[in-house]
């Protein structure tokens, strides 16, 4: 995983590696919750301030917030977009991450490279 501050020039995309990060009206931890990114979407980044990227969710093309400090790298070889990902309908699914945590992810959220027989998804190169 590459993290925003260890990158060389501005991100162009990044993926949501979290259940959910909220995005923000303004760049500010008091400002209105608009929107959130859930587990798997995608986002592109349109410009960065000192803790907070203003992102364009490539699934419904909102616009606003987030911290800077939950942004994950999109492969420069990955072009595909959320839209054409398995989409979780059961209310909340438990992921298995490689490093052994659990993370609990709600009902909306992406599954990339979802397999049906394995019951596994596929983010930044990592089958969960």
């Amino acid at each position: 995983m590459t993290s925003f501050n260890s990158m060389q020039g501005p991100p162009h995309r990044g993926v949501t590696l979290q259940a959910l990060i909220p995005i923000r009206r303004e760049p500010s931890e008091s400002s209105e919750m608009v929107s959130q990114l859930l587990f798997g979407e995608k986002y592109q980044v349109l410009e960065s301030r000192e803790k907070w990227l203003q992102v364009l969710t490539e699934f419904d093309y909102y616009t606003g917030w987030i911290d800077r400090k939950v942004f994950v790298e999109v492969p420069s070889a990955d072009t595909g977009t959320t839209s054409g990902y398995a989409v979780q309908c059961a209310r909340i699914a438990e992921i298995a991450m490689p490093d052994g945590t659990i993370l609990m992810t709600p009902a909306g959220s992406s599954l990339p490279d979802y397999n049906p027989q394995q019951h596994t998804v596929s983010v930044q190169g990592m089958r969960c």
